[in-house]
């Protein structure tokens, strides 16, 4: 009876109502992974697809929603949906995690700055600027300059990044950071990378928040006739696969979020509802060395 039915299942194309598993089980195998609203680059890319692959081995299906303006509550998402568990990169509020951890959903929030709550995992961000600004320094580089995003929407990722590499300048002894804010615009990135190259703030080395920033640096810097690495070394973030394609290559920062998803998905698996308050994602970012700065 069994083997027919299964047949049938298999002739009819049949696969299980999700609502009506949930229902039975009082679970559903959905992961909700909450999202700011901002510019999804190759590094989140990279974060969803190590998500949502380590989650599909335990059968588990991982649902994006991204939190701004115009968008529905997080509230009423979760509510609507039922998930089985809430991630979420500083984009969930103590408020909802309360909320959705009396419903008997499981969360894990991974959290940038400090931790604020028993489901907060902590990830330092601030290593990437510094790895910059270390890697920056082995190479003899002492005034440096940071290009800081004009974009608020990745203000959480870019303070951080920003004060890492603060805090290296001032562990090795370096004069203060020449920071400036960066667009993408051609005349706007050329005004600003002149602004480096005066006889007042002279850099020999540029660190760029991300890979993008580092294209426009270097598009910025060649209009005003300035060689990479040649005058000035540029060292980005994110390892953008178009980064070995351009010229000259991106020397950029790996962040590790495939560690970082890996042990996510771990806690959520093996350990629902045991995170300790402020745990650290072990992982470690990694110097990708390309001609832009060697």
């Amino acid at each position: 009876t069994r083997d027919r039915v299964l047949a049938a299942a298999a002739e009819l194309g049949y696969s299980q109502y999700g609502p009506g598993r949930a229902l039975k089980s009082g679970r559903s195998d959905v992961v909700l992974f909450v999202l700011n609203d901002m510019p999804v680059g190759h590094a989140i890319n990279q974060l969803v697809h190590e998500l949502q692959v380590r989650f599909s081995t335990h059968g588990l299906s991982l649902l994006l929603y991204r939190v701004g303006e115009g968008s529905n509550p997080l509230s009423r998402i979760w509510r609507e949906i039922g998930p089985r568990a809430v991630i979420g990169f500083d984009s969930i509020g103590s408020h909802d995690a309360s909320e959705m951890r009396r419903a008997g959903i499981d969360v894990v929030r991974v959290s940038l700055g400090a931790a604020d709550g028993p489901d907060v995992l902590t990830y330092a961000e601030s290593g990437v600027g510094e790895s910059q600004i270390r890697f920056l320094a082995g190479l003899g580089h002492r005034r440096i300059g940071y290009a800081y995003p004009d974009e608020p929407q990745v203000a959480t990722f870019a303070i951080r990044r920003l004060e890492g590499a603060r805090y290296a300048c001032r562990d090795l002894g370096l004069p203060e950071l020449e920071v400036r804010t960066v667009g993408i615009r051609r005349a706007d990135v050329t005004d600003t990378v002149r602004s480096w190259v005066g006889p007042d703030t002279r850099i020999t080395a540029i660190a760029a928040f991300n890979d993008l920033l580092a294209f426009a640096v270097i598009a910025g810097l060649r209009e005003i006739g300035f060689a990479v690495p040649g005058d000035i070394a540029v060292i980005g973030v994110d390892n953008d696969p178009i980064g070995d394609l351009v010229s000259p290559t991106i020397t950029t920062i790996e962040t590790p979020y495939a560690t970082t998803a890996e042990q996510v998905v771990a806690r959520l698996v093996s350990d629902p509802g045991g995170l300790p308050v402020g745990e650290a994602v072990a992982s470690l970012p990694k110097v990708i060395v390309r001609e832009s700065a060697r």
